[in-house]
């Protein structure tokens, strides 16, 4: 065996021993691991530590949402259910400011699953907190507060009037930060 062969020996040994080290930061976790990881890393405070649990696009838009005082949260995280690519996973958080029931929404990206929104009941109006989309919220509570107004009312109301509304309420929930 010549110097190349010996070479080429050697760079096969050492490929095959480091695989296990190059891909255990790849391992694949369950809908369910990923929501306790992900309620793990946003209890923490560092939205660094959110980013592996969810997509691309929901850190692109929600990054600055991950900054949240720290709780003692008590998970529960139930068996979810997949359909195709996505994945539905309901939870029960309990912590210092309460207890909340929470299906985490997840996509399967690149093999792994990873939270994309949330899905809960606050004060009786059904949420669906759309990461990729955070603002999408604000026009769900409207269409649902429109519900429980009276159709004279409605019909009076105006689209600057709406927007209006909406400004309202996301001063008000910049106010009062959901936090878990």
């Amino acid at each position: 065996m010549g110097n190349k062969g010996l070479i080429a020996l050697v760079v096969i040994v050492i490929a095959v021993l480091s695989l296990p080290l190059l891909t255990s930061g790849n391992k694949s976790y369950t809908p369910e691991e990923v929501v306790h990881l992900f309620v793990e890393a946003t209890d923490s405070g560092v939205p660094a530590t959110v980013r592996p649990y969810i997509t691309v696009k929901s850190w692109e838009a929600s990054a600055n949402e991950f900054q949240s005082e720290k709780d003692t949260t008590e998970i529960t995280v139930y068996q979810g259910t997949i359909n195709g690519i996505e994945a539905k996973v309901p939870a029960n958080l309990k912590g210092d400011k309460g207890e909340k029931d929470i299906d985490f929404l997840l996509r399967l990206e690149e093999e792994k699953w990873l939270v994309y929104g949330m899905h809960l009941v606050v004060q009786n109006f059904e949420m669906t907190m759309d990461l990729e989309n955070p603002d999408k919220i604000y026009e769900d509570l409207m269409e649902q507060a429109m519900e429980q107004v009276p159709e004279e009312v409605r019909s009076q109301m105006t689209p600057a009037m709406k927007e209006e509304m909406i400004k309202l309420m996301k001063k008000e929930v910049d106010k009062n930060k959901f936090n878990r």
